[in-house]
């Protein structure tokens, strides 16, 4: 995927504005976020079911595989019970993957745009959705860097009013000097 914004996105902006920046998120750490979400969701689930199941099994539950697989073969538990179990567990397995896959989607639509006077953004999966917002209405901006972002050495632009921030991006720190400085020429 190019690093240029796409056609449609260029096709909103003004003639009469200068295009200062454009990008796209890192796809590397882009996705990496996405499997740090599902193996952080996974270990909940596991403390939240298997942990408290393998404990009512009883002390000999010493190995890992133990108190993986055990409770669930091991323990008389009602019908009700373990039906209800497993559905839980197989929709957040299936509403996990599946909103890592929406994700994945939305990365390929995610382009940021720059101008002199306005922040543009586009994303979807099914209906792309394009925001601008413009510089003189936003009253802050911050940088953030989450663990994946450190470990990818690249940092996410938040500001205020618009629903996405420009994220996974290396050169972080220069775009939030950039907007800071058209904050302060255009007001």
């Amino acid at each position: 995927m190019s690093k240029k914004a796409d056609i449609e996105l260029l096709a909103l902006i003004d003639k009469d504005e200068k295009i200062l920046w454009q990008g796209h998120p890192n796809k590397k750490c882009f996705l990496l976020n996405i499997y740090w979400d599902l193996i952080i969701s996974t270990i909940i689930l596991y403390f939240m079911v298997m942990l408290p199941l393998s404990l009512m099994a009883g002390p000999t539950a010493s190995t890992i595989g133990y108190l993986f697989f055990h409770p669930m073969f091991t323990l008389k538990i009602s019908y009700p019970i373990s039906l209800f179990m497993i559905i839980t567990i197989s929709y957040f397995i299936i509403y996990s993957f599946a909103d890592d896959l929406m994700h994945f989607f939305n990365y390929r639509n995610m382009h940021f745009v720059i101008t002199d006077q306005c922040i543009y953004i586009s994303y979807g999966i099914f209906s792309k959705k394009f925001e601008c917002k413009p510089i003189h209405t936003i009253p802050w901006v911050n940088t953030s860097r989450d663990f994946i972002e450190r470990l990818c050495k690249v940092g996410s632009v938040n500001f205020s009013g618009i629903t996405h921030k420009i994220c996974f991006i290396h050169n972080y720190k220069r775009i939030y000097k950039l907007i800071k400085k058209l904050k302060t020429t255009v007001q």
